[in-house]
């Protein structure tokens, strides 16, 4: 039927970038659309080994079951030399197969951030999972990791989310694509890019922009 024949391209699309992303040559067996972590948000931090990066990720808040009941996000964690090594790693603590292909906000530390940015934006050009379209935010004083955990509950997603909608409403600052951070950076030396603290309650909220020079955080204007 016609109907079938435009699901056999998506489903051929659907197997080969699982077969192609982040790192993995290679599903380890047959799995379900259902025994996916599709993920949403990811975080990039300086590791606790000179040199590793820290990446955590978050699906957003999840359906089960068939009465779709809400479940909060999923969220994992995973350390690396560099960024392909650590999503690597990332396949092994959960049930579910790691799926990068929605991911469209990205968490920068600050510790991360005054290192450099440059290796993880040109990972998010590359990789055939990630890609040039996803909006990145420097965590003002602390690390990514916490930012996703803060917002556990709700989902950092919704809120990053929320932020993205009232920019484009003019109603919160500009927010920036990699694909935009990487163009600036390439032809200016610098860029900006906005930056969130958590506040009271755990919600992400706006801190002014970090300035960001040859690939590192230089300092952050606000006002």
């Amino acid at each position: 039927s016609a109907m079938k024949k435009r699901l056999a391209p998506a489903a051929l699309a659907v197997a080969a970038a699982l077969l192609a992303g982040c790192g993995t040559t290679a599903l380890p067996y047959a799995r379900e659309m259902g025994d996916m972590a599709l993920l949403r948000t990811m975080g990039v931090d300086a590791g606790e080994k000179e040199g590793d990066l820290r990446v955590t990720v978050s699906t957003g808040k999840r359906a089960a079951g068939l009465q779709g009941e809400g479940q909060p996000p999923l969220i994992l964690s995973a350390e690396g030399g560099s960024l392909s090594s650590a999503c690597l790693a990332m396949q092994g603590l959960s049930d579910s197969y790691v799926f990068y292909g929605h991911v469209d906000q990205l968490l920068l530390g600050e510790e991360l951030s005054r290192r450099g940015i440059l290796e993880t934006l040109q990972y998010f050009s590359q990789d055939q999972e990630l890609g040039m379209g996803t909006q990145v935010w420097i965590v003002r004083g602390g690390t990514a990791a916490e930012a996703i955990s803060a917002e556990q509950e709700r989902g950092v997603e919704s809120r990053l989310s929320t932020i993205q909608t009232d920019s484009e409403m003019g109603m919160a600052g500009m927010t920036r694509t990699v694909g935009e951070t990487l163009t600036s950076l390439m032809e200016d030396g610098s860029a900006y890019l906005p930056g969130l603290v958590p506040g009271g309650d755990g919600a992400l909220l706006e801190a002014g922009y970090g300035v960001v020079k040859d690939g590192m955080l230089a300092g952050w204007l606000t006002g």
